[in-house]
């Protein structure tokens, strides 16, 4: 898998599956780093896919700090986490606020559940699991998209798990899905 700080974007039919990682983010792990980002740190996955990568942690596909986070045209199945976020997993404990937005995507089981199977957390959010400190107004858009087959074994949101706290604004979540 890929193991970034600061900006990371992955394009045009790409394929991130089959790995593991001992810690958290099996297919994917994009932090801010220590020092910041010149703009914001932003991770883009555009038209992929990102399936069947494991962890005993979080972020069983992907795993993001990034302030700006676009998910776009791809799929996230087959992954699998001992912790939270079988599928994506999204943290912001900054003080900027993260925007997440995930488009005309997959997450989840596909139209062939034998082979597009869904995203399993050993937690919460077994597709997707979302936790920010609520400081900037953090938000999760979920537009044009599936979240299907998903589950989380011992925690809550099979399909999506939303949880915004501390001493700020209020997290903002919108989904349209299909």
């Amino acid at each position: 898998g890929a193991n970034v700080g600061g900006h990371l974007e992955i394009v045009a039919a790409s394929t991130v599956a089959d790995n593991t990682a001992e810690g958290a983010g099996g297919g994917i792990y994009s932090i801010i780093p220590y020092n910041g980002c010149e703009g914001p740190c932003t991770t883009i996955i555009t038209n992929s896919v990102v399936a069947g990568n494991s962890t005993p942690g979080n972020g069983g596909g992907i795993f993001s700090s990034s302030d700006e986070v676009i998910v776009t045209g791809s799929s996230v199945f087959g992954n699998s986490a001992g912790g939270n976020g079988g599928g994506i997993y999204f943290e912001d404990f900054t003080q900027v606020g993260v925007d997440v937005s995930i488009s005309n995507s997959q997450i989840g089981e596909g139209t062939n559940p034998a082979s597009e199977p869904g995203n399993v957390a050993g937690y919460s959010g077994g597709g997707i699991f979302f936790e920010a400190s609520a400081f900037g107004q953090p938000s999760l858009t979920v537009s044009n998209s599936t979240v299907s087959g998903n589950a989380a074994t011992f925690g809550d949101g099979g399909g999506v798990y939303f949880s915004s706290q501390g001493s700020g604004e209020v997290g903002v979540l919108t989904l349209n899905l299909d």
